[in-house]
């Protein structure tokens, strides 16, 4: 297979793995070898032309084998020669050689990975990912423009509209958190999330009524338990002007 295709190439088409494949059939040649030695009576002389040759093949292949899978840097970057090569499904693999390199501390190489993958296919769940990399590499302005530029194009887009408040959120941009929290209450109104975080935004930007109000619409629709008890802190804090929480409650 090597002698055929070019080495780069045939290590990116998993030559190793078909390559184990024939071992199925190592017990079977070893048997007919064995029967046919005993019956033709071969000299050593004989048995060492083909025996050598393939002794020194497999110790060549097993080698490069460990030498490639031993590390996990080396798999991954044989994994992107892959990828260069074969594009079938690409986003999906791309994806994850970028969760791999993310997971294992390398968020600058997830990033630039992440930045290819969405150029190329401009998946708005490859956006979230991407947005997320930002945020982790201290690039929050870059985080936030890339999930209102999704937004544009999908605005109904849960994922992004969650992760540009949680962009929002931890850069303390209330007052443009405001907006997309409210938009998030009209595109979701099961989900309990967005209420809060317009509660939230609110509540910090001195809209203290409105904050109220949102805060009782997002207790109708059943927020978490940290939720529902950090919103009883704040009608404990700023009053219960309708009387009625306990009873929602």
């Amino acid at each position: 297979y090597l002698t055929v295709f070019d080495p780069e190439i045939g290590m990116a088409r998993d030559w190793d793995l078909f390559g184990m494949f024939s071992v199925v059939l190592v017990p079977y040649v070893l048997l007919v070898v064995g029967r046919h030695m005993r019956a033709s009576r071969m000299a050593p002389e004989q048995i060492a032309r083909f025996s050598t040759p393939a002794l020194a093949l497999i110790i060549v292949l097993g080698i490069s084998w460990f030498g490639i899978n031993a590390s996990k840097w080396r798999t991954a970057e044989r994994f992107e020669r892959i990828l260069q090569y074969d594009r079938a499904h690409g986003s999906y693999a791309w994806e994850n050689l970028a969760i791999f390199y993310y997971d294992n501390g390398r968020v600058e190489r997830a990033t630039g990975i992440m930045e290819h993958t969405y150029g190329a296919w401009r998946n708005p769940r490859h956006a979230v990912r991407l947005a997320m990399y930002y945020d982790a590499a201290g690039r929050h302005q870059e985080s936030a423009q890339l999930m209102y530029n999704v937004l544009k194009h999908h605005p109904d887009s849960n994922r992004a509209r969650m992760k540009l408040i949680m962009t929002l959120e931890l850069t303390g941009r209330w007052p443009d958190m405001v907006p997309v929290a409210r938009e998030g209450a009209k595109y979701h109104p099961g989900q309990s999330g967005y209420l809060f975080y317009l509660g939230e935004s609110l509540l910090r930007t001195g809209a203290v009524d409105e904050a109220l109000a949102a805060f009782r619409r997002c207790l109708q629709v059943n927020p978490d338990a940290g939720a529902r008890e950090y919103i009883e802190s704040v009608f404990t804090r700023y009053g219960d002007p309708d009387g009625d929480l306990k009873q929602e409650n």
